[in-house]
Parts: C-alpha cells; structure tokens; sequence
C-alpha cells in the first residue's frame, strides 16, 4: 500500500517522483504561457500588460494554492509515521479555508483592480478576471496535497494536462474571437479562458480526494488545522511576497521603456514554463525528507539533497544548450513582427541570463523543500519575503530606473538576486538547526 511506504533517498525514488512533478509544473506553467504567447500575436501592448498584472495576480492566487498544497508535509510525515487513518484530514482543512477564500478574493478583484490599475486598462481587466478565480487554485493545492504526499503524483499530472487543454481551446477563441459568434476579448478573455482551465482541474481533483476517501467529511479542526498553517503560511506569503515584488519589477520595466518591458516581458513568459526542473524537486525533496523525518530517519535527507543537485544540474545543461543553439526557434515563437534585430539580439542574452537565474532559484527549490519538510516556518518567511525586496527591487530601483541601467543590465541583477538567495538557503540547511528541531508536525 502506498500509505506504508517508507523512503530510503535514492535516485530512483527522486525521478520516480520529480518527473511527473514536472509535468505537472509545466502544466501549471502552460496555462500562463500559452496565455502570453497568443496575447503576443495579439499584441505586445496586451502581452506587457499580462505579464507586469499577470505577475502580480498570480502572486496572490498562487500564494494559496501553494498555502494549501504544502498540507502535503504534513501528509508525508503522518504516511512516514505510519498514522495512515489521518493523511485525509489534512487536506480537508485546506477544503475548510478555500472554500471561505472568495470572501478575500472578490474584494481584491474589483478593488485592487482599480488601486493598482488604471481603470479600464488592459492591466485592470486582467487583473480583476484573473483574481475572481482564484478559490480555484487553492482548491488545485488542498486536493494535489493529498496525491502527492503519498507518492500519486501522476494523477495530479494528468488533471493538470486536461485542465491545460481546457485552457488552451478557450485561450484561442476567448483573445481571438470567432467571426459573427463571439467578439475577440483580449487580455480579458485570457484571463477568463485560465480561470475555467483551473477550475476544471481542481474540480476533477476534487472528485477524485472525495471517491478516493469514500466521500468521508472531516469536520473543521483548528488542531489539525495548526500543523498545516506551520508548514503552510510560511511558503504561502513567500510566494505572495516574492510574486507581487516581480510585478513592480514589470512595473519599472515598464517606465524604464518599451525595449526594457518586450525583452523582459518575453524572457519571463518563457522562464515559468522552464522552472518546473526545480519546482518538482522542491516538492519530492519536501514530500521525501518529510516521509524520513516522520520515520526518524533525517540522516538520509543529506543524500536526498545531493542527488537533487545532480539532477538539477543536468537539466540546466540540457535547456542551456538548447537556448545557445536555437536561440532563434524559441524567439520566433512569439514572432508577430514586433521584433526587430535588436530586440532580438537582446532577447539572446536575455534567454541565457534567464537560464542561470533559474539555476540559482533551483538550488534554491531544492533547500527550500527540506526546510518546509523540516517546519522551519520563521526562516522561510522572513528570508523569501525579504531578499526578493532587498536584493532585487532595491538594485533595480537605483541602477536601472534612477541611473538608467541597460535592460541587460536589469537581467544581470536578478542572476545576482538568485546567487544571493540560494547562498542564504543553503548557509540556512547547512547550519543543520533544522534538523534539530524537526519532528513530526
């Protein structure tokens, strides 16, 4: 049975369970590009406007869902001690909190919309759209929490690909339109065609928990409730914090200048879909160390980092290679005739500088996963919330905004704010304080 499964760090269980982790990612990642590659046909105006509001829209949506898919350590730790009657009752005090989240949401949509937007701006209306769904992406958390702590992570994979089929369809025909039957909308129809997307995929996971548990309520818990906010907080306002920072990041782009917002606005639409290498490690790493920790056997999550390490490293290789030789396969993706040769010469570094970013954030991942498996919850807040403002915007601001650094010279500091960050992470798991106080939750 997969509920007394007991991991021993080999690469075998790695791969085993980061290969369909980063299909899911891409999945997850898809929907926004798919989002930004047709709204670059449509327009780079409407492509720069999903970007600098997508950011910040996803930032809050996924801070949920992350928020509640981290229910899974709490899953892992329970499978690894062996208290298989309980790994459904963390995920049902997710359900508890998201199904109250549109209290939160509703608001945000149509007031933030116009606090951080101009009003019937492109970026409003995505905003607003967008935010309304975003119940949907903590229901995908709650429910993908309980497949992956035990180890099924195919199944969070293949609801993720239908969902992404949903969202590509409705992309098409909701930006485009269909002649004499539905007006083209835009980055409005974008926004909308995502949120049906992650609505069927977490509904169709819902299902699923619920005829996998014999449709079994478990009531509202505060008790059981604390463990899951320990490990769940932490991750959650990190993702919000470090989302939302990216979208004042599109935002000074986007007064820096029209080359500093294409060349970004392009390389980061392409950057989710490629993180998915050092998300899924983040969530096995996290899923395994749990898994030992509740079994008492945290001297083998050592292993499990360095073989995370490796993996990671060749996957960096692999898509750095690629972007060096067919730089301009990937660019004429989202050729529409807006770019000229040189923003096209400048999207080939870009890509590349984006590459070695997302090495860093995958070192990164990787530590992060121990240390959310771990419950060390007041580092994780306090050092994803701050670096991303401290490191990032704060260069950004003096040397490229005020002093009117180059849009390459833009990309160099986010290389930088990743080297920083993923030394801070690793001197955190080195220092080993989490090993010392981590127990079962």
């Amino acid at each position: 049975m997969l509920e007394n499964k007991s991991y021993k760090g080999s690469f075998s269980e790695l791969l085993r369970l980061t290969f369909p982790l980063m299909l899911f990612w891409i999945s997850t990642s898809l929907a926004m590009f798919v989002d930004r590659l047709f709204l670059s046909h449509y327009s780079l105006e409407a492509l720069g406007a999903a970007v600098n509001a997508g950011t910040m829209a996803w930032g809050i949506t996924y801070g949920l869902q992350i928020f509640a898919e981290m229910s899974q350590v709490v899953i892992a730790q329970y499978q690894g001690a062996q208290k298989n009657d309980k790994l459904s009752h963390p995920v049902w005090q997710m359900l508890w909190v998201v199904s109250f989240s549109f209290i939160f949401f509703l608001p945000i949509a149509i007031l933030g919309s116009k606090f951080f937007f101009a009003t019937g701006s492109f970026q409003s209306s995505y905003f607003m759209w967008f935010i309304i769904f975003g119940p949907a992406f903590g229901l995908i958390g709650a429910c993908s929490a309980y497949f992956i702590g035990r180890g099924e992570n195919y199944i969070v994979t293949i609801s993720a690909v239908i969902g992404n089929l949903v969202n590509l369809i409705l992309d098409y025909f909701m930006i485009f339109g269909i002649k004499g039957v539905l007006s083209p909308m835009g980055v409005k129809g974008a926004a909308i065609a995502t949120g049906i997307g992650m609505s069927v995929q977490g509904l169709g996971l819902l299902w699923l928990f619920l005829k996998r548990t014999d449709f079994k309520v478990i009531s509202f818990s505060y008790e059981e409730l604390k463990p899951c906010l320990r490990v769940g907080i932490p991750p959650g306002l990190f993702m919000t914090a470090e989302l939302i920072g990216w979208g004042i990041f599109f935002s000074m782009m986007a007064k820096a200048g029209y080359v500093h917002l294409t060349v970004t606005s392009l390389c980061h639409s392409i950057v989710p879909l490629l993180a998915c290498a050092g998300l899924g490690l983040q969530k096995s790493v996290a899923t395994i160390s749990g898994n030992l920790i509740g079994a008492e056997k945290k001297y083998l999550i050592s292993q499990v980092v360095q073989k995370a390490l490796i993996l990671l490293s060749v996957y960096i290789f692999i898509v750095a290679s690629i972007m060096y030789l067919f730089p301009s396969k990937i660019i004429n993706l989202f050729q529409n005739n807006q770019i000229d040769t040189e923003l096209f010469n400048l999207l080939q570094i870009g890509f590349l500088l984006s590459i070695l970013y997302l090495f860093f954030g995958g070192i990164r991942s990787i530590f992060t996963g121990v240390l959310s498996a771990a419950g060390d919850s007041r580092f994780l807040m306090i050092a994803g919330s701050l670096t991303v403002w401290v490191f990032l915007l704060l260069p950004t601001y003096y040397l490229v905004i005020l002093n009117l650094g180059s849009v390459t010279f833009a990309q160099t500091i986010l290389v930088f704010y990743g080297l920083i960050a993923s030394i801070i992470y690793f001197t955190r798991y080195r220092i080993g304080s989490w090993s010392k106080s981590a127990a079962l939750l």
